[in-house]
């Protein structure tokens, strides 16, 4: 009994120190001659998403910080931009990927008792009548079924699209991420960003 007890107590120290390690898929298309363009304007992907909500806020940030670590500046003024970024985020388990909302480059086939989460993050320049994208870079986890939308795992997506913002990676990169990584703790706003 005094075992387990102080193996749960062990345990309960150990975890939030080490922090939880994800895989990540990453996966990033890019028009050719786009990566000089770094001066963005950001926006949400979701026409029912409010810019003034506490949530949009917190997400806001961590894609803010990751375009900045990615070599990115932002700017508040749309006459002012290169670039327009617009980023959705969202999941589901089996059956989701029919969704119409559902980004293309992610598994239509979920696993039983699985989730998948994404945070996709596209760069658009103004056409002669509309947007047009030149790059798009998602990353997705697969989590399980019993935390299918938990923002835990936002930063951590958030992280991983940085060196692939922009590029062309031709495949699913996978990446393992740490919660508890500098790069993540810097995306989370815990260590100072430039």
């Amino acid at each position: 009994m005094k075992r387990g007890i102080i193996f749960t107590l062990i345990l309960l120290v150990f975890i939030p120190v080490c922090g939880f390690t994800y895989e990540v898929n990453v996966v990033s298309t890019s028009a050719p001659n786009t990566d000089d363009k770094k001066k963005y304007y950001l926006g949400s992907g979701l026409e029912e998403i409010d810019l003034r909500t506490l949530w949009y806020k917190k997400y806001e940030n961590y894609v803010e910080r990751a375009l900045i670590l990615g070599g990115f500046t932002r700017t508040h003024k749309l006459k002012d931009a290169e670039l327009v970024i617009f980023t959705i985020d969202g999941g589901g388990g089996p059956g989701a990927a029919d969704a119409a909302w559902f980004p293309e480059h992610l598994p239509k086939a979920i696993p039983k008792l699985t989730c998948l989460y994404f945070l996709q993050i596209r760069a658009t320049v103004f056409g002669k009548e509309d947007l047009i994208d030149i790059w798009v870079t998602t990353a997705y986890i697969f989590t399980p079924a019993s935390d299918p939308w938990s923002r835990k795992y936002l930063p951590v997506l958030a992280t991983a699209v940085i060196p692939y913002l922009g590029s062309n990676t031709g495949k699913i990169i996978k990446i393992k991420l740490n919660a508890n990584d500098k790069a993540v703790m810097e995306v989370k706003g815990l260590t100072n960003v430039n």
